[in-house]
């Protein structure tokens, strides 16, 4: 459902593809996305999307004026001046192609040009800090093993898009995803597989086959998902 936001000061951002919230503050120049989307004219955006690192391109996001921060110092000397950005928290967890968990592999992960050792535990689940607003992330496995993670690209699970990619991660949905906002005619010609993949998907975690993404299947993918 398409918003549109009225605003007595600030201005209004369009989310664009590939945004996540921290993205979103550093393109308008704030240093943290917090006051961003606390921001009481973004309240209707906090309870549509829930979290700030899954937007849908075309959301609007209300930027507030910032607070001038001012600092009175002598001239003729030198000064730093530190701001602290928080760290991301990336999460993953990788499978093979039989579906089992890649337990207890090390790896090396890269964004914004900082690479670190990363290991996953025994369920194949990786959690490393990686720089602030990153949108891109590289993880090598080993020498013929890359992964190439776009933070930020995944569009809402209450969107076919955002169910359409997950079931891909996950196994279950074959073809290409649609982007959200595509046309009918895209969308159609995925409707079969896509079909499917909630059929599977529902057949695999006892839930009614459908092959629709009602809200119980759509809640389900959500929480084998993660997000």
């Amino acid at each position: 459902m398409e918003r549109t936001l009225s605003l007595a000061m600030g201005k209004v951002y369009v989310v664009q593809p590939g945004d996540h919230m921290a993205s979103v503050a550093r393109n308008n120049d704030y240093g943290s996305f917090t006051k961003i989307w606390n921001d009481p004219d973004n309240a209707q955006l906090r309870q549509q999307r829930e979290t700030p690192h899954v937007l849908l391109p075309g959301d609007q996001v209300a930027i507030p004026e910032k607070n001038v921060v001012k600092f009175r110092r002598d001239t003729g000397s030198d000064y730093t001046f530190t701001v602290w950005l928080p760290p991301f928290r990336l999460r993953a967890k990788l499978f093979d192609l039989f579906n089992q968990p890649l337990a207890n592999v090390e790896g090396e992960l890269t964004a914004g040009g900082v690479s670190q050792t990363v290991q996953t535990d025994g369920d194949g689940m990786l959690e490393a800090d990686v720089p602030y607003a990153s949108t891109r992330v590289i993880l090598r496995i080993d020498d013929d093993t890359q992964f190439e993670l776009a933070l930020g690209n995944l569009d809402p699970v209450d969107e076919p898009s955002g169910q359409q990619a997950r079931l891909l991660a996950l196994g279950y949905f074959m073809d290409t995803v649609v982007e959200a906002g595509a046309s009918k005619k895209a969308q159609d010609a995925v409707s079969s597989s896509f079909k499917l993949a909630w059929e599977l998907f529902q057949d695999e975690n006892g839930l009614e086959v459908t092959g629709e993404g009602d809200a119980d299947s759509v809640d389900k993918l959500r929480e084998i998902y993660g997000c």
